[in-house]
């Protein structure tokens, strides 16, 4: 996605504050994007603050949690306020609270709280920046899912993640169609099994390889990548 001649390309991150998202912010600040690295937490962690600034000093922080639908309207305001266009929104937060676990044995708090965040999140925000997207002539919202959200491979691990990803799934394609008459694209992408604190130390993928595949994705043309799964740079089964 090669900015408009003269001007910089925006993008907004959340979860930004390590591990995949964090990467994702230092390749594009490093690309001279404007950075917005959101993290749910009031305070960003100093070394990550630092490591993005060194790379582009117009990085912007800002605190916001997706399950909250005020801090949702305060981000989108801030940014409206602006009239600037967002060029891109990648939906990276996440958490994995049901790791080995059966879905005869899921409580019903680790679905809700996980839904809640995994899936609700993206569309709630997706939904409250489309002014800010609009904006934009070549917008591109990222939905991080997993194929672990598959259906053609699901089996009876981790159900409450695996739920979220693939209703996750489902929103993307929903989102797609219903806005690409505002030349808006949906994506959905599967970075691997990954080293974060999510995937743990035995995951066979670096944090900079997944931010390197969502990097990839940027060199297509919004259009062509809109109500995808991807995986790998190919189409992934739903």
């Amino acid at each position: 996605m090669p900015p408009p001649t003269g001007s910089h390309p925006s993008v907004l991150i959340t979860g930004a504050n390590r591990g995949i998202g964090f990467e994702t912010a230092k390749k594009l600040a490093a690309k001279n994007w404007q950075v917005i690295a959101t993290a749910r937490s009031a305070s960003f962690p100093p070394a990550a603050r630092a490591a993005l600034e060194a790379l582009n000093p117009e990085t912007e922080f800002l605190s916001l949690d997706i399950c909250d639908q005020e801090s949702i309207q305060a981000t989108a305001d801030y940014l409206g306020q602006r009239q600037a266009p967002l060029d891109l929104l990648i939906n990276n937060a996440g958490i994995f609270l049901d790791h080995g676990s059966s879905i005869l044995e899921l409580s019903e708090h680790d679905l809700t709280r996980t839904l809640n965040t995994n899936t609700l999140g993206p569309l709630r925000l997706t939904r409250a920046l489309i002014p800010c997207l609009k904006h934009s002539s070549r917008a591109l919202v990222i939905n991080l899912s997993s194929a672990a959200g598959s259906l053609s491979g699901m089996k009876d691990w981790s159900p409450a993640y695996s739920l979220s990803k693939t209703a996750l799934n489902a929103i993307t394609r929903q989102l797609a169609a219903a806005l690409a008459p505002d030349n808006i694209a949906v994506c959905a992408l599967s970075p691997g099994w990954v080293k974060t604190d999510m995937g743990g130390t035995d995951a066979p993928r670096s944090v900079e390889e997944a931010a390197r595949r969502i990097i990839q994705l940027l060199e297509t043309a919004p259009t062509e990548l809109n109500g995808r799964f991807i995986r790998d740079g190919d189409d992934h089964p739903w």
